[in-house]
């Protein structure tokens, strides 16, 4: 036979036990004879207790998990209390502010857990993350304190800091018809020892949950910030035992030194950090071609909108024997709207040339009389001033008049030669 229990350090402790009697019960039993073995848990837990029929081991305390563990297999020699216990098998939810009790039916396949909640939880064994809850007991002083399955029947009985007894009927074994005769309990002296209700004002009434819940919320930061500052102080410690190896490392000769890979302890972590860093490394190769296309494009289109119109490139020559340097004049290529219109503007510039021309030639006047098409009483504005008109001197006329007789006189002279045979 087999006891388990928790010691004060956070170990499970399995140990053999003799179930015949002994000469002197206050003799410790051997090591040899009782065989013990450890095995971490989690801090906070203080009640243990053992599946008979499937031989697992349930753990609970002041978190709020069922917790399933393994049959302990260390010898106390071998346990490393620097590093941290070894998560459980599985975890199960259980009360909000604790768990005080729970036990195993032999008659069923239940388990059930008392709370300092007051409530019981109900749970199949095949089926644990089901939770049946049952208000049982009031909430103050601790809650459910104690409870157990009966051994012959489906009944389970529950005791709580209230002062209730309860029976609970949870199989198809019916309890037996006749009621039990209960104890002269209320001639007991105890009940003068318990303390009596003070009326006080509505307004500083407050729920003794509300209160059980701030009272465990603060002992777990407490707890918690105690883990932390332990675990933080053994890390400072592998740290600079850490160091102090790298160092000795680097003293070691050439043959005898490691590489620093394999100095890495949590092999997880460093095959997690190499995927994410191979992801962040392709993340950020596809966003500098993303840039680079777009910067390329970016290119491409300045080029095309000024380089690619220029007729002529700006150049520049360098001189060898000094820091002279001449540019040539960039011309911009003319588009074919452009060009359109300044072969417009050209043909239209001919006709006026000529037109004034043929004026010239035949004396006409190019000065139009303002009364033959204004009355003065249009309702635009005109360009015109009152009194005799005067108008600038235009000299091209004149000067492609002369052009015009030169040439002419040129064609004349060229063809009478030409008849005649003359030069």
């Amino acid at each position: 036979m087999r006891l388990l229990c928790l010691t004060e350090n956070s170990l499970l402790l399995s140990m053999r036990i003799n179930t015949g009697g002994v000469e002197n019960i206050r003799e410790s039993i051997p090591e040899d004879v009782s065989f013990p073995l450890y095995n971490k848990v989690d801090l906070g837990c203080y009640s243990v207790n053992c599946d008979l029929e499937s031989g697992d081991i349930y753990i609970v305390g002041d978190d709020r998990w069922l917790k399933k563990y393994d049959m302990p297999k260390m010898k106390y020699d071998e346990i490393n209390f620097e590093t941290p216990p070894k998560p459980p098998l599985e975890e199960f939810k259980s009360h909000g502010i604790g768990t005080n009790c729970f036990d195993f039916s032999s008659e069923a396949d239940f388990i059930v857990s008392g709370g300092q909640d007051g409530a019981l939880i109900l749970r199949n064994r095949k089926k644990l993350n089901q939770l049946n809850e049952i208000k049982a007991h009031a909430i103050f002083n601790g809650g459910v304190t104690a409870l157990c399955f009966s051994r012959v029947r489906t009944t389970l009985y529950s005791a709580g800091g209230d002062g209730t007894f309860l029976v609970w009927p949870v199989g198809s074994n019916p309890n037996p018809n006749q009621a039990i005769e209960p104890a002269d309990f209320f001639s007991s002296p105890d009940l003068s020892n318990i303390p009596q209700v003070e009326n006080t004002d509505d307004e500083s009434v407050a729920f003794y949950k509300d209160l059980l819940e701030e009272q465990f919320l603060e002992s777990e930061v407490t707890r918690k910030e105690e883990f932390k500052s332990y675990l933080s102080k053994e890390l400072k410690n592998l740290q600079n035992k850490l160091y102090s190896l790298l160092e000795d490392n680097k003293k070691a000769q050439d043959i005898e030194q490691l590489e620093r890979e394999e100095f890495v302890i949590d092999l997880d972590r460093k095959t997690k950090l190499e995927f994410t860093g191979d992801a962040e490394r392709e993340s950020i190769r596809k966003e500098a071609q993303r840039k680079e296309l777009e910067y390329e494009c970016l290119r491409d289109r300045i080029k095309n909108e000024t380089w690619d119109t220029m007729k002529t490139h700006s150049t520049a020559v360098i001189s060898l024997d000094s820091d002279q340097k001449l540019y040539n004049y960039g011309v911009r290529s003319k588009t074919e709207a452009e060009q359109r219109k300044l072969k417009q503007v050209l043909q239209f510039r001919r006709m006026e040339l000529r037109e004034k021309i043929t004026g010239l030639e035949n004396d006409l006047d190019t000065i139009l009389d303002q009364s033959e098409f204004s009355k003065g009483q249009e309702k635009y504005i005109m360009d015109r001033e009152r009194g005799e008109q005067t108008y600038e001197k235009d000299e091209a006329p004149p000067i492609v008049m002369e052009e015009f007789v030169f040439s002419t006189t040129k064609k004349e002279e060229k063809k009478t030669i030409e008849s005649t045979g003359k030069f």
